[in-house]
């Protein structure tokens, strides 16, 4: 299942938002400055956006409309 993704693979997931529409779960992890998602299922793993230009140490993600969000601590 994909929270079994997420535990085994990810130490520091700060917070997740659920695409109920796509049936994807999104996350950020500020480790590694990454916002990741995967299926239902846990399969299509997919990262959305990386490195420290484009998402700097991000801790909060969230869907609002077709559109996903995240905050970082640096802007």
């Amino acid at each position: 299942s994909c929270w079994l993704v997420l535990m085994i693979n990810h130490k520091n997931i700060s917070t997740f938002s659920v695409d109920i529409p796509a049936k994807r779960v999104y996350w950020v992890d500020p480790k590694v400055d990454r916002v990741e998602s995967v299926d239902y299922d846990g399969n299509d793993r997919q990262i959305v956006a990386t490195g420290m230009n484009n998402v700097p140490h991000p801790f909060g993600v969230t869907l609002f409309d077709q559109y996903l969000y995240w905050t970082d601590w640096t802007r």
